[in-house]
């Protein structure tokens, strides 16, 4: 197989087309990007002049490394930067980097930019994939498929020269790993563990998690520890093990099983199969006690021939050889086929500690495509929000970094990620789309132990995350972790597995410093989608003091056999203010209190959950939250869940209203049963007069009967990004 002759794939290259000119004029050093240059250039020009002898420069490195110098200078001193990308596609083979010396001030910020005049669809793309050319009709067996020979995909490449991928693109469309089932799940009769060491281990810390202070303690009885190393014997039913018994011992040993339990997901290479037994045998860390493989789990298989029968999969043999089966209308003479090599995209790597930050950078309408993952050979273990998994734009010691009109696509992780010590960025009118993971995190799992190394006061606004979780399907459209002072605003996020937005990062009521964080006027639908369990539109640990979650849309959110919520506030959230949200058709229940404390659910919406309207799991022998004037109305399911009986709780001044005519109740009792026993207090039970429920319009009529209870009407249209 031939690479284009354009790309030039050595070591070390990074072919990112980049013209440099200084305007003293306009006060300002200009660095002008296209898919022409040279680095021999002077970069002092925006096209080749006419004997080719000046032009452009060749790489972002030279183009930054020219911006650094000249500012070193000076007549350079003080002035702003601007590096201009043409359009194009720019590959590289490892990330860019951008270090403390290369950021700018208030006074003279650098920037990276799109052409002025360059359309969505040609504006530049820094790309982390190779171009697969050299695709073919395949013959005899391969009748049907593309087929291209890859020397060095081959498993006897030399090790310094091997390019293996687990992802690959064709047409701008992330093609599926052959897989079975093809569509859907296969369902696990039961699961067997045994141990093959005797000691226990700390599960988070096996897993690489922060310990959660509710489930894994060193001193917790050892019944309930992790084992630190095990056996899953995994029975499948008849359908779920058919795909399996045909295949030899070498196709089973790179057959990966993926496991879907509750909200985790554990991935595994096969030890054996029993055919007899339907059995699937697999060895690793112990599953989680709180989250064990059972017959409420499912399973996908992947990476086998036998497997690639449906257009649009593709399988890589240990030969090197990449099949495809095409999708309708897609032809060898116009398919751009591409397999992602690069990690990382963009590492901003400031140094808060020793406080030398990369400061003052601005991306603008610039695209992100294309990054690897591969699967360990252990496998990957269960880690809630897949935790672990990097980004393609990685930033750590940022302050004033700013992401504005860029996308990120194709990802073999997370989109974007402000980890450690960022303040102040904004990443704004963004698209981040097909990701393996999840699209935006801000902070970490764990405490920062310098305040320099904490992240806070960022904002993620007016952005689109779609289609997630491709390859994590526990990953989270925009996560906060141990992070304050945050706005994520007017942003829509759906076509997720799991959770929409999540917060905090404690379990319990340890310390934690994800507070003050404001979630605002977004739009979530489609989270979930029956796959995993225990998910929220909105989902919060911790103590969150201060933080608001007003005015989001929710709808669509549906958990496999428990768990869809519209908002749910998880074990110890405490300090949150739910007002005028809107949520409607999930599985579980518009909102879920697990446990916590003075949380406050006031002028919402909650309208058809499938099961429960409302949930509380744990009463505590504190105020749990203030549930007053909301709106709830449904048509199946019950009213309340739990223990609200129990509950120190304020609940009153809400509308309730059964929209199919049956008996609104709670707990078996009445409305004036249940306030003579003290709750709902100022509460009725009427139709609360939706403008227009059957669109999906839920603002209320003016002379709707909730308004006279104190419950303030709110307007959704602004939810969600403006102007999209």
């Amino acid at each position: 197989m031939a690479f284009p002759s354009r790309c030039d794939w050595r070591t070390g290259s990074v072919w990112l087309l980049v013209f440099a000119a200084v305007s003293a004029a306009a006060g300002e050093i200009v660095v002008h990007v296209s898919p022409a240059g040279d680095d021999d250039w002077t970069g002092r020009l925006d096209t080749p002049n006419a004997d080719r002898t000046d032009g452009p420069v060749a790489s972002l490195e030279r183009a930054r490394d020219l911006v650094r110098g000249r500012r070193a200078a000076p007549d350079g001193a003080g002035l702003p930067a601007r590096v201009i990308l043409a359009e194009g596609c720019y590959r590289l083979t490892r990330p860019f980097v951008l270090g403390p010396e290369h950021g700018g001030t208030a006074a003279a910020p650098v920037s990276y930019e799109a052409a002025p005049g360059a359309r969505p669809e040609s504006r530049p793309v820094i790309s982390g994939g190779r171009a697969i050319t050299g695709l073919r009709e395949g013959t005899g067996a391969d009748a049907g498929l593309w087929v291209a020979d890859i020397p060095a995909a081959a498993l006897a490449a030399p090790a310094a020269e091997r390019f293996r991928f687990e992802q690959l693109f064709v047409n701008g469309v992330r093609a599926v790993r052959a897989r079975e089932p093809d569509a859907g799940v296969a369902a696990i009769e039961a699961c067997v563990e045994e141990p093959l060491t005797e000691s226990g281990t700390n599960a988070a810390a096996a897993s690489g998690a922060k310990p959660n202070p509710d489930k894994p303690s060193p001193n917790m009885p050892k019944s309930k520890q992790r084992l630190a190393s095990a056996r899953q014997t995994v029975t499948l039913d008849p359908d779920g093990f058919a795909p399996l018994a045909g295949l030899d011992s070498a196709a089973v040993a790179a057959v990966e099983l993926t496991v879907h339990h509750k909200w985790d997901i554990t991935r595994r290479f096969i030890e054996r199969l029993d055919p007899e037994s339907r059995q699937v045998i697999v060895s690793g860390l112990g599953m989680k006690p709180w989250n064990r493989w059972d017959a409420k789990s499912t399973a996908v298989f992947a990476n086998a021939r036998a497997f690639l029968d449906e257009p649009g999969e593709w399988f890589l043999d240990p030969a090197g050889r990449l099949l495809y089966k095409p999708r309708p209308g897609e032809t060898l003479a116009t398919a751009k086929v591409i397999a992602p090599v690069a990690p990382q995209l963009l590492v901003i790597q400031g140094d808060p500690a020793n406080e030398r930050h990369c400061a003052h950078v601005t991306f603008s309408g610039i695209t992100f495509h294309h990054t690897q993952w591969l699967t360990p050979p252990a496998g990957f273990e269960p880690v809630q929000a897949a935790e672990p998994v990097t980004a393609a734009v990685m930033v750590d010691g940022g302050r004033q970094i700013a992401f504005r009109d860029c996308a990120i696509a194709h990802t073999g992780g997370y989109g974007l990620w402000l980890r450690k010590g960022c303040r102040d960025c904004r990443v704004e009118r963004c698209l981040v789309e097909d990701m393996a993971a999840g699209g935006v995190r801000i902070g970490t799992a764990a405490i920062a132990k310098a305040d320099a190394d904490h992240t806070a006061g960022n904002t993620i606004d007016n952005c689109v995350i779609r289609h997630g979780g491709r390859i994590f399907p526990t990953a989270v459209g925009i996560w906060i972790g141990q992070s304050s002072d945050n706005a994520v605003t007017h942003n829509e996020i759906f076509d997720m597995f799991y959770t929409g937005i999540s917060a905090g990062w404690t379990w319990g009521y340890g310390p934690s410093r994800a507070q003050r964080n404001r979630i605002e006027a977004n739009r979530i639908h489609r989270i979930g989608q029956g796959l995993l369990c225990d998910m929220g539109g909105i989902y919060t640990l911790g103590d969150a003091a201060g933080t608001v979650v007003r005015g989001n849309v929710i709808h669509d959110v549906a958990g496999r056999t428990y768990g869809g919520w519209g908002l749910y506030a998880d074990e110890g959230t405490a300090g949150i203010v739910y007002e005028n949200n809107l949520v409607h058709d999930t599985t579980s229940g518009g909102f879920h209190q697990h446990y916590g404390r003075d949380n406050v659910v006031r002028h919402n919406v909650f309208v058809n959950a499938r099961d429960w309207q409302v949930q509380a799991t744990r009463a505590e022998d504190h105020r749990s939250f203030t549930f007053e004037r909301n709106v709830i109305a449904w048509r199946t399911g019950q009213s309340i869940k739990g223990p609200w009986d129990k509950l120190q709780a304020v609940t009153g001044s809400n509308c309730w209203w059964n929209t199919a005519g049956e008996p609104v109740t709670f707990l078996g009792k009445t409305l004036a049963e249940w306030q003579t026993a003290g709750h709902e207090q100022g509460s009725i039970v009427a139709d609360p007069g939706f403008i227009d429920p059957a669109r999906h319009d839920y603002r209320l009529k003016p002379d709707s009967p909730a308004v006279p209870l104190g419950f303030v009407p709110y307007d959704w249209a602004t939810a969600g990004p403006a102007g999209r």
